[in-house]
């Protein structure tokens, strides 16, 4: 007959009763052990053309049930590449990077676009920030754009 322990008393994470100084040592280590990979600028997604890029993302498995819903990503979707188009770079990425919108927290980097595309419609078009978060959404959910961790945070 084998007898087995059914409990054993836990020991208390290192971790969570560590010092500040002790954290810092245990988070320098970490990041030694595992450094973080450098970003990439180019993948297949990123390097679509606009119009490649929205017929993806109009369709299954990015298509929502409500017409509503369809309406406002495919304008999110337009807008937002109609303003990285304005910008340098070979590919969606890289026009994200260069537009200084990860410099700006939460929805503070849709006043960049906005700003983009009044001065293309002019003071008549109404340009609603939510298109583009919504836009945004969907391009980094179809791969095409992948912002920074700390952006992402905000």
């Amino acid at each position: 007959m084998t007898i087995t322990k059914k409990h054993s008393t836990r020991q208390p994470l290192q971790a969570a009763n560590a010092t500040a100084e002790q954290a810092r040592a245990r988070n320098s280590v970490l990041r030694e052990r595992f450094p973080s990979r450098a970003a990439e600028v180019w993948w297949p997604a990123t390097g679509e053309s606009a119009e490649d890029v929205l017929r993806r993302l109009t369709t299954a498995p990015f298509l929502p049930v409500a017409k509503a819903t369809r309406a406002g990503r495919r304008r999110g979707v337009m807008k937002v590449l109609d303003w990285l188009s304005s910008l340098p770079g070979d590919s969606w990425q890289e026009r994200w990077t260069v537009s200084g919108a990860e410099d700006l927290p939460g929805v503070d980097w849709t006043q960049l676009p906005l700003r983009f595309l009044n001065s293309q419609a002019g003071p008549q078009a109404s340009y609603v920030s939510t298109d583009l978060s919504t836009g945004l959404l969907v391009l980094v959910g179809g791969d095409v754009i992948r912002p920074s961790l700390p952006w992402m945070l905000t």
